[in-house]
């Protein structure tokens, strides 16, 4: 989701929608923090962006393989990775 306030985009439990809104802010911008504790290590906004970016990109590159693959476009054989 994307936040109303720095309009970064950052994965879903990080983003909240502001009741009575169609709004929503980031776990960041709600406290007015810049690093927050997530599972016992010290991230800052920036690293939670940059590895969503990451996340999302290998995913719609899995997805471009599958669908190339049922069009019978190469490649022939799906890696065992996107499996």
């Amino acid at each position: 989701m994307q936040c109303s306030k720095c309009a970064e985009f950052l994965p879903p439990g990080f983003v909240t929608e502001v009741e009575g809104t169609k709004d929503s802010l980031c776990i960041f911008c709600r406290r007015d923090v810049t690093t927050l504790s997530h599972k016992g290590i010290d991230v800052t906004k920036s690293q939670i962006v940059e590895e969503y970016k990451v996340a999302m990109k290998m995913i719609r590159e899995k997805n471009e393989i599958i669908k190339k693959a049922a069009r019978g476009i190469e490649p022939t054989e799906l890696p065992s990775s996107v499996l």
